[in-house]
C-alpha cells in the first residue's frame, strides 16, 4: 500500500494512470553547467572546462516531463519564440507523449536559462547556483486570448497547474486568470506553485488572495509562505512553525485549499500538507539523498498531485470526515 505521496517516486509497481492535467507555464531552453571552482574562490576573470547540458526546461516544461508517469494525459499550454528552438521545443512535447498547446510570439526569441552551479563548500552537498534568465521572454506576452484558443482542452481537464512566474506581468497574469475561470467553469481543480522562493519581493499576500482564493490546491516554501503574510523563518524549521503559518494564512481562505509546504535540506526535504480540518500529514521527500536535485519539486509535485487526486475531494469544503 502507497502511504504517502513519495512511494510513488521508488515503487516499480505502475499505478493506472487517470486524469488530464494542463500546466501553464514557462517553456525555456536551459544550459547548465557545473564547476569544480567555488565562487567564493574567484576574485578575477577565471577559465575552466566543464560539461555544459543544453535541454528543453522552464516550469511548464519540467513539471510535463513528471506528469506523464502519473497522469493519462498531459498539456503544456504556454508561449515560445520564433526562432529555431521553436520546432525542436514542439518535437520535445511530442516525444513525451505531452500534447503542446503553444503560441507563438512573433519576434520574440525562445527563453534562455544560463545556471551554473559552483563547487560545495564545506557541509553543502550541492554547491550554490547563479541563474540567468533571458529577457524579455515569449512566457511573458502570454495573453488571455491564448487561453481562449485552448478553451475546450481546459475544460476537459481534470487539473490545471499554474505557477507564480506567471503572475509576475500583467499579460501573462491575465492569462492566469482566464485559465482558471475555465478550468473552474469545466469542473476541473487548480493548483498554484508559488514560485519563485523569493515571489513576495514582487507582489503582496493582498494580491495574491486574489488567485489562491479560487485554488484547490497550493504548493509553497515555507520561508516563502512566511515572507508573503510578513515575517521570517529560521533556517530551522519545523512543522510546528509551519502550522502556525498556516493557521495564519489560511484566515482568509474560505475555499480550504491544500496546502503543501516545502522545508528542511534545500528547502525541499520535508513536507507538511494541511487542509482545514480533514488533512494533516508529513513526509520526507528524499531530496537529501537524490542522485540528481534539479528540478525535483516538479518530480515530487507531479506525484503528489495524482496521489492527493485520488485520496481526497478537493473540490468540495473540508469536512473532517473525510479523514
Amino acid at each position: 500500500m502507497l502511504t504517502s505521496p513519495t512511494h510513488l517516486l521508488a515503487t516499480t509497481e505502475r499505478q493506472p494512470r487517470a486524469y488530464t492535467v494542463t500546466v501553464l507555464g514557462d517553456v525555456r531552453i536551459d544550459v547548465r553547467s557545473r564547476l569544480a571552482t567555488r565562487f567564493a574562490d574567484v576574485s578575477t576573470d577565471h577559465f575552466e572546462f566543464a560539461p555544459i547540458a543544453l535541454s528543453i526546461a522552464g516550469t511548464a516544461a519540467n513539471f510535463a516531463r513528471y506528469a506523464v508517469e502519473h497522469f493519462a494525459a498531459v498539456n503544456v499550454l504556454a508561449a515560445v519564440g520564433c526562432d529555431a528552438y521553436s520546432s525542436v521545443v514542439q518535437a520535445h512535447f511530442h516525444d513525451l507523449g505531452v500534447t503542446p498547446l503553444l503560441t507563438q510570439i512573433p519576434d520574440v526569441p525562445n527563453g534562455v536559462v544560463l545556471i551554473v552551479r559552483d563547487a560545495p563548500s564545506a557541509g553543502s552537498s550541492q554547491g550554490t547556483r547563479v541563474l540567468i534568465s533571458s529577457q524579455p521572454a515569449p512566457s511573458h506576452f502570454l495573453a488571455p486570448r491564448d487561453v481562449l484558443a485552448y478553451r475546450s482542452q481546459l475544460s476537459a481537464s481534470d487539473l490545471l497547474v499554474v505557477d507564480g512566474y506567471s503572475l509576475l506581468t500583467s499579460s501573462s497574469s491575465g492569462a492566469v486568470d482566464t485559465a482558471i475561470t475555465v478550468t473552474n467553469d469545466g469542473g476541473g481543480l487548480v493548483c498554484i506553485d508559488l514560485v519563485p522562493h523569493d515571489l513576495d519581493r514582487f507582489i503582496t499576500y493582498a494580491e495574491l488572495l486574489i488567485i489562491i482564493r479560487r485554488v484547490d490546491v497550493i504548493i509553497v516554501e515555507a520561508a516563502t509562505l512566511a515572507r508573503l503574510i510578513g515575517h521570517e523563518v529560521d533556517r530551522d524549521v519545523t512543522a510546528r512553525t509551519v502550522r502556525q503559518l498556516l493557521d495564519e494564512a489560511g484566515r482568509d481562505l474560505p475555499n480550504s485549499p491544500l496546502w503543501l509546504v516545502r522545508y528542511g535540506i534545500g528547502a525541499m526535504d520535508d513536507v507538511t500538507v494541511y487542509r482545514q480540518s480533514d488533512v494533516y500529514m508529513e513526509y520526507n521527500t528524499g531530496y537529501a539523498t537524490a542522485d540528481e536535485p534539479t528540478a525535483y519539486g516538479d518530480r515530487v509535485a507531479a506525484a503528489e498531485l495524482r496521489w492527493w487526486l485520488d485520496r481526497v475531494d478537493l473540490g468540495s469544503p473540508a469536512d473532517a470526515s473525510v479523514w
